[in-house]
């Protein structure tokens, strides 16, 4: 089976904002931060749940998807990803041609039909798959050291 890479742990799981799907995520960081987690933790009671994730996967989505259309376009990605960089004061601003780089391959790694775009369904199977891994403790909740950890 083969298991999405860390940048689509991220693309999944963040709520708080959609450019994690331009998620700039490192080697070896951390899939998701304190504010992230909190944005996600709806309930507020220190885990997220996989119904919290999905919630947060189909607000990142809905967020992105500026036609209404129900498919993500590397554009509305890119798009979103400059609108998330704009808002994070600490943020490294990236040129467009790299966003657009970063969003073809944030698609290709939630695009099982191989169409060069992402549907919901395709992203929401992708974070339910994401939030298994990162369950290392299989109790149905992600902690906030699994998601420090990532995997």
């Amino acid at each position: 089976m083969n298991y999405p890479p860390r940048i689509s742990a991220r693309i999944v799981l963040l709520s708080a904002c959609l450019a994690s799907l331009a998620w700039p995520a490192c080697a070896g960081a951390a899939i998701l931060g304190a504010s992230e987690f909190a944005e996600l933790d709806v309930n507020k009671d220190g885990l997220v749940s996989v119904a919290e994730s999905a919630a947060g996967t189909k607000a990142i989505f809905r967020r992105a998807d500026t036609n209404r259309n129900d498919l993500l376009t590397v554009t509305e990605l890119a798009i979103a990803g400059e609108k998330r960089s704009d808002r994070e004061a600490n943020a490294s601003r990236k040129s467009a041609s790299a966003e657009l780089r970063n969003a073809a391959e944030q698609i290709k790694t939630v695009d099982q039909n191989g169409d060069g775009e992402a549907s919901s369904v395709e992203l929401v199977a992708s974070a339910l798959q994401t939030f298994t891994l990162m369950d290392v403790n299989h109790d149905g909740y992600l902690d906030p050291a699994e998601c420090e950890a990532g995997s």
